[in-house]
């Protein structure tokens, strides 16, 4: 079985710079995207749920991942080209043209991954069985996941502020019986994908003195969200306390606070 997604020589090959890698995760509509865009600067948005309306900011470039049928080019290849691209650019000695990789939609990029797994053929150059109605078997998962978690390792060091967003699921421990949120992914990979993140936050909104507020959880507890991290505020609370808000009126708006918070400290 060839893997589209391959480990990429160049990424140790550059120096580490403190930007923000975080991992957003929370329902639809709870400021995720919002959010992220905070980040000052020239933004790229790779779009795998179709959500993102076409942007009027010059400063945000949004590709919208589909089959280039013209090209014969399926998504999950589409998305391997992207980073590669993205890459190449690092790579020269020119400035990286964008200060904001956001990938938008986990559980569609896990979609796709499955969507190339199933086209995949063994030694014997036989596609693997699926289940019945063409789903996928439990052979598909493997490559699946390894797609995910390589994607994921190699966009985090790009020499910018990288983000991903993802929804949140529910699952019980088959040991202790005990329900869980994790991010809605599959398998093994939703319980390690925070661990390639410097920054995991809960993204939510609730109403406050009478109007819809966005806020962002940065910490969990093992009853919850044990995910849930900040290297930034580490200790835990020297910088601020849960929950923050995502207030879009402010001087330094969503997630420009939390940076702003973590460069005075430096």
């Amino acid at each position: 079985m060839t893997s589209v997604l391959s480990t990429a020589q160049s990424i140790t090959s550059l120096p580490t710079i403190n930007k923000f890698k975080g991992l957003i995760v929370g329902p639809t509509g709870s400021g995720k995207t919002s959010a992220a865009l905070t980040i000052p600067g020239r933004k790229l948005v790779i779009d795998t749920d179709f959500r993102l309306a076409r942007q009027s900011d010059p400063d945000i470039e949004v590709i919208q991942v589909a089959p280039d049928k013209a090209r014969g080019l399926k998504p999950w290849t589409k998305i391997c080209n992207i980073l590669q691209e993205l890459w190449a650019l690092a790579e020269k000695k020119e400035d990286f043209p964008y200060d904001l990789v956001l990938w938008e939609g986990l559980s569609s990029l896990g979609n796709l991954a499955m969507d190339w797994s199933l086209e995949q053929t063994g030694s014997d150059r036989q596609k693997m069985a699926t289940a019945p109605g063409g789903g996928p078997a439990q052979p598909h998962y493997g490559p699946q996941m390894n797609q995910m978690m390589n994607l994921i390792r190699q966009a985090v060091p790009l020499p910018c502020h990288v983000i991903f967003t993802g929804h949140i699921d529910l699952y019980e421990d088959k040991r202790t019986h005990k329900l869980h949120y994790y991010p809605k992914m599959v398998g093994k990979v939703r319980s390690d994908v925070a661990s390639l993140f410097n920054e995991s936050y809960e993204a939510f909104r609730k109403q406050k003195d009478g109007k819809l507020r966005f806020f962002m959880n940065t910490a969990g507890d093992a009853d919850r969200m044990n995910f849930l991290k900040s290297t930034y505020n580490k200790p835990l609370g020297a910088l601020w306390e849960d929950p923050v808000e995502m207030d879009l009126s402010e001087e330094n708006p969503g997630l420009q606070k939390i940076l702003k918070l973590a460069e005075e400290r430096r």
